[in-house]
């Protein structure tokens, strides 16, 4: 691809074939080109009151299947304006050293309350909010307190979410050395733009030669997998700017390198500046159709570099070592997830609970009583099961194996969800074999959207006026028919 006008025209050429009006007319695109990714099931944004007595009501110990860990740490240099995450900006190393000391006691907490010494995990996540904006000592705290509450011996992936500023000068350079030290294998970058007037409108903490020298400065520490995130649909960001940011970051040659539309409606519990800006000046953002031809534009730049999402939705990949195990094992293969800090989630067994989302001090409080902070969640129902068993696979790895679906869920998922097949087949959104169903190259490009598609109607996103009244609208009441008995 020579050029940034042979990649838009390209561009558009393919999503003018994915036909945007006649999906729309469909039902299965909303009318405005509103965007809600498809992460948890049913959605966290939708859970009630539930403390831990009612959360840990039947559960007496682990189930056996694997364990991932999530760390959130609330701390930030800057709000940027399009974080929906609970997250504070008040730097207080006094606060940081009793905040990493109660994550170690909560997860000694749960640890007690499934009866084991230790939790074994597969994977470990930290983010945030931003890890690394920390004091050295304070990482230094965390990582240590984490060896002595989690089994690590068995654990394929140590991931940690960063900001390019917390990596650079004395400072990054000791944080690095204590990662490397405590055995992180995996560093995420927030790039998230090489533009600076877009760093800048959207309130970052960092330039984008700060962005490019945090990857060197990562490389040089001896990390051997590094990934970048970059976000597209930005106001003010336009196709040329874009196809800037993805060249630039294709050119430092990161492991991995994941490219996240914007989200204006909410998918976290602190919502943004940027829902309110989007509804007082729409005239700034790019248009629906724009913001799909970045999508498109993205992907086949990394596609050009030779580089593969085919492991895992959006995360463009130099090979399979390269894809994140945490997503791997949460998303994809369902594993329980025990996530401990400010509005962290958990999933374990058929159970969803959310950490509390108010504040570091009150967070602390709760622990240091000796509570596990779960303020929000519910107990899974059959039918959400199904649904759920369907939703994470197709959307991180594009295919649910009907013999696995079937194993697990004593239904067949062909009958199951027969006439959603039926219908995304019809609009080659879905492909179907003796033993798996997948998505097709558009509805790999919507994969979002179709696995709303699966979802009960009661947890649509949008209201039944935001879509047309046509086959794949997500309000059709008959898609909830044989799941109740299933």
């Amino acid at each position: 691809m020579q050029n940034s006008k042979e990649c838009i025209e390209r561009a558009r050429a393919n999503v003018r074939d994915l036909d945007l009006p006649g999906l729309i007319a469909a039902g299965f695109l909303p009318r405005g080109g509103e965007y809600y990714p498809s992460i948890h099931y049913p959605p966290k944004t939708m859970y009630m009151e539930m403390g831990e007595g009612p959360f840990f009501d039947g559960i007496d110990g682990p189930s056996g299947n694997p364990i991932v860990a999530y760390v959130h740490i609330p701390f930030c240099l800057n709000r940027c304006h399009f974080c929906h995450f609970v997250m504070q900006t008040k730097r207080d190393p006094s606060l940081e050293a009793r905040y990493v000391a109660a994550i170690a006691k909560e997860f000694g907490l749960w640890a007690a309350r499934l009866g084991l010494r230790k939790i074994p995990v597969e994977s470990v996540c930290i983010g945030g909010g931003t890890a690394t904006c920390l004091t050295p000592e304070n990482l230094e705290g965390l990582l240590s307190g984490l060896e002595a509450v989690l089994e690590l011996e068995s654990c394929r992936q140590f991931t940690i979410d960063t900001d390019p500023s917390t990596l650079l000068a004395e400072d990054g350079a000791r944080r690095l050395s204590i990662l490397k030290a405590h055995g992180v294998d995996r560093i995420v970058i927030g790039a998230q733009s090489f533009d600076d007037s877009i760093l800048k409108r959207m309130n970052r903490a960092h330039t984008s030669d700060e962005a490019a020298a945090a990857v060197r400065a990562v490389r040089a520490a001896g990390f051997g997998d590094v990934s970048l995130d970059l976000i597209y649909g930005l106001p003010g960001q336009t196709l040329e700017t874009w196809i800037d940011t993805v060249r630039t970051a294709l050119s430092l040659s990161p492991d991995s390198m994941e490219m996240y539309r914007l989200r204006i409606v909410p998918t976290a519990l602190q919502p943004g500046v940027i829902r309110d800006w989007a509804s007082k000046k729409p005239e700034e953002f790019p248009d629906f159709e724009r913001v799909m031809t970045m999508k498109e534009a993205g992907r086949l730049l990394a596609q050009d570099a030779q580089r593969d999402d085919k492991e895992q939705a959006r995360l463009f990949y130099k090979t399979k070592e390269n894809i994140s195990v945490y997503t791997d094992l949460r998303c994809c293969r369902l594993s329980d997830t025990i996530g401990v800090g400010v509005s962290a989630i958990t999933t374990l067994q058929d159970r969803l609970g959310i950490n509390v989302c108010s504040d570091a001090e009150d967070y602390c409080e709760r622990v240091e009583r000796g509570q596990i902070p779960i303020a929000r969640g519910k107990v899974r129902t059959r039918d959400e099961e199904l649904r759920r068993r369907v939703v994470g696979p197709l959307k991180n790895r594009a295919e649910v194996g009907k013999e696995h679906f079937a194993e697990s869920m004593g239904a067949r998922l062909e009958d199951v969800f027969a006439a959603e097949i039926a219908a995304l087949k019809r609009f080659d959104l879905l492909e179907e074999s003796a033993d798996r169903i997948a998505l097709t190259r558009k509805g790999r490009f919507f994969a979002d959207e179709t696995c709303l598609q699966f979802y009960h109607p009661e947890y649509a996103p949008f209201p039944p006026a935001s879509y047309a009244d046509g086959p794949l609208n997500p309000h059709r009441k008959e898609k909830t028919a044989k799941h109740a008995c299933a």
